[in-house]
């Protein structure tokens, strides 16, 4: 079978398997012979099993010594996708004597090529140490940032393997990120339950009883195939995109207007220095430039903080002086003869003091008085904040696991060094 082309994908589930691919899973199936990343957010009911369940199979029937991984959360998942695989070659006539082996776990075929499903666990430890030419990610919202990047790819390191992951939309982890974030490699595949009801697959009746039997976001995450933020997501995308303005920064200087500005400071790793010029007039707050450092470089932090003091002559300036910022905010404060810039406030966080200055940054989005750029950066890690509550009641508010919140620290900090031209008060838990 070795001379099956890739594009014979179609014809070969049809006359060896009795599997008729509608439109949507045939777009699929292509992008899967002729591309190394491939994501698919699927709606329930879709046929995302047994898309990837033929796919499996033709690969490892016309290729020898082909090694395909399933991977999913818990051992049911990863059943479940390989008893499809296993059905399907079961019905063969023609291919059941081209197995090898069989067990509940593994397929292992004439011409070397083999089919391994396992549950990834909590930490990654069972799938630890294998190679696959094609790991399938079963589930893959449901699987960790960083299993994902300390376990799962290294699998496909050695081969320049192939990575396909398929699951519903839920928070904005990996999965997210193949769909819709930095990771533009992969060939993205969305179907809503608009294409299963178009195709035949399920009724719009079915459809319509599971909207009035899901909660919303049950319904939008497992039949709209939409994402939804986290339910510990501090600020809301509904929140977020009112306050998106078109525009570009950086913005020049009106004459006799009030200006401030906040800077995040870089610590270790890979934060930045970030720098957020906030203009208020008539009861508005509008970012007019951002500007950052890839690392804590301390002089040319306070460099770039005295070149925008230059162009828009602060009111007052709010720096984050925890860890490496305590040197940048004392040597701002200095001016000759010895006096402190009065305009200079240094702010170490802590829990308290980021409920504060977040709960403000917040209410004022809510108040329709905030105007932002389509910054993505600043847009992505604001989606990206998160919060937990803590067992003094106080609220926690931090970045994701692989995430960063330089950009809402610089502009909570900007928003807060005008907080006298807002009358100020704190909301208690945000």
């Amino acid at each position: 079978m070795e001379n099956i082309a890739s594009g014979d994908i179609i014809d070969f589930a049809e006359c060896f398997f009795n599997f008729y691919p509608y439109d949507y899973q045939q777009d699929f199936l292509s992008a899967c012979c002729s591309e190394k990343r491939v994501v698919g957010v699927w709606c329930r009911q879709s046929g995302k099993s047994t898309s990837v369940a033929a796919y499996s199979l033709y690969k490892c029937l016309t290729t020898s010594n082909y090694s395909i991984i399933v991977v999913a959360p818990a051992q049911r998942q990863s059943s479940e996708l390989y008893a499809k695989i296993r059905k399907m070659i079961n019905a063969s006539s023609i291919f059941i004597k081209y197995i090898e082996t069989s067990t509940q776990t593994e397929l292992v075929f004439k011409n070397g090529s083999r089919v391994k499903a396992l549950p990834c666990g909590p930490e990654g430890s069972t799938i630890r140490g294998f190679t696959a030419d094609t790991v399938i990610l079963e589930e893959a919202q449901k699987i960790k940032d960083q299993i994902v990047s300390e376990v799962v790819m290294p699998m496909i390191a050695a081969t320049n393997g192939q990575m396909i992951k398929i699951g519903t939309g839920k928070g904005k982890n990996h999965f997210w990120e193949s769909a819709y974030g930095r990771e533009t490699n992969y060939k993205l595949f969305c179907y809503d339950y608009t294409f299963p009801v178009k195709a035949g697959q399920i009724t719009q009746e079915f459809i319509e009883e599971q909207r009035r039997n899901l909660t919303s976001m049950e319904f939008e995450t497992e039949y709209e195939a939409k994402f939804i933020e986290d339910a510990d997501c501090y600020f809301k995308w509904e929140l977020i995109e009112s306050c998106i303005e078109e525009y570009n920064l950086p913005e020049p200087k009106i004459p006799r207007h009030n200006y401030f500005l906040g800077v995040d400071i870089a610590g270790e790793g890979e934060d930045e220095s970030v720098f957020i010029s906030l203009l208020v007039h008539g009861g508005g707050y509008r970012i007019v430039s951002i500007d950052n450092y890839l690392k804590n470089l301390p002089r040319e932090v306070v460099g770039m903080v005295r070149q925008l003091d230059a162009k828009y002559d602060f009111v007052k300036m709010v720096l984050d002086k925890t860890g490496m910022g305590e040197g940048p905010s004392d040597w701002l404060k200095e001016r000759p003869g010895g006096a402190d810039d009065w305009r200079v406030e240094a702010l170490r966080f802590t829990v308290q003091s980021k409920m504060d200055i977040f709960s403000n940054l917040k209410k004022l989005m809510e108040q329709g008085k905030l105007r932002i750029p389509n910054h993505k950066k600043l847009i992505y890690q604001l989606l990206d904040f998160r919060y937990e509550v803590m067992s003094s009641g106080d609220l926690k508010l931090h970045h994701s696991e692989r995430g960063h919140d330089d950009y809402p620290d610089a502009l909570a900090l900007a928003c807060w060094a005008c907080k006298d031209e807002q009358g100020y008060v704190p909301m208690l838990n945000g």
